[in-house]
């Protein structure tokens, strides 16, 4: 984890991390994959949702609208606060919309043909968690499928 390389502090490593099991899949979902997905089940991102009323009861409406973070790189000449402060919220932003509502998977103006086979980005485990079991993790037989959704442990 990190770099001794980097010349920000906080992207250093930390010395020797332990992480506990978890899943992880070969392959990740593509943006034009989990668009399949959302056409055939009408699925909706927790991205495209509003934060609820009776989670965030202090929120005023404006800030409850649908969106998400969005990573913006440090200004060298600003001096920052945290690496928190490299991720702002943005109203808008979803997969389909990775930077906000002006931002689309293709952008032909922009010089970005497409984006349909990068990795899908603003999706909550929720998400990806009906992608998989719903649409794209149709196994080829059922040993496959416990084996591949088996948590397991891999040294790096």
């Amino acid at each position: 984890m990190g770099s001794d390389n980097s010349s920000f502090v906080e992207e250093r490593s930390p010395g020797d991390v332990t992480v506990t099991n978890f899943c992880i899949d070969k392959y990740e979902v593509k943006n034009a994959q989990f668009g399949e997905f959302v056409k055939a089940t009408g699925y909706v991102t927790v991205a495209e949702r509003p934060l609820s009323e009776e989670q965030f009861p202090d929120l005023p409406d404006e800030q409850r609208l649908p969106g998400s973070l969005v990573f913006e790189m440090a200004k060298p000449a600003v001096k920052q606060v945290s690496f928190l402060s490299w991720w702002h919220w943005t109203t808008g932003a979803n997969w389909q919309h990775p930077f906000g509502p002006d931002s689309a998977l293709a952008q032909p103006t922009a010089g970005i043909v497409s984006k349909s086979n990068y990795p899908v980005v603003h999706i909550a485990y929720v998400d990806i968690a009906q992608t998989y079991l719903n649409i794209l993790r149709q196994p080829r037989n059922a040993w496959t499928c416990e084996v591949e959704l088996r948590p397991r442990v891999e040294k790096f």
